[in-house]
């Protein structure tokens, strides 16, 4: 039996393949939504900021898939980006933006069970994010 976990990992192989460094692509759709946030960023001309916090992404993304995402991470991560102004709705919004850049780059392959699949762990772990922001009275 694949798992939502195995279907968003060999995804992610497809697209490292396919398209190389999709960074640029998610905060591009990111910053659509909230352009103020490019300043959170400052000079991050080669997109190392940007790159660390896609990588965290990710990684929370297949930790939650594992079901190994602890909440205490997810609190740590909403009192550190509070700390830069980031608001509850911004958690996912970039966490969908993801979603969507996956889905566009795959193009053709992308399928109904990637779409369940990432659907899911996107939205179960953006559910997380909204609760910690309301437990830490936070990003309101």
């Amino acid at each position: 039996m694949t798992t939502d976990a195995d279907l968003l990992q060999a995804s992610l192989e497809m697209i490292a393949e396919s398209h190389g460094d999709i960074v640029p692509l998610v905060y591009q759709r990111f910053y659509a939504q909230y352009p103020e946030t490019r300043r959170m960023f400052g000079r991050d001309e080669s997109n190392i900021h940007q790159g660390h916090m896609f990588n965290g992404m990710l990684l929370a993304i297949l930790e939650q898939a594992e079901e190994r995402c602890p909440d205490g991470s997810i609190s740590a991560w909403v009192q550190d980006h509070h700390l830069w102004g980031v608001k509850q709705p911004m958690f996912r919004a970039m966490f969908f933006a993801v979603l969507d850049t996956v889905r566009e780059c795959l193009g053709t392959a992308w399928d109904g069970a990637l779409e369940k699949a990432w659907r899911r762990q996107v939205g179960r772990l953006a559910d997380r994010f909204d609760a910690a922001c309301r437990v830490e009275k936070f990003c309101a």
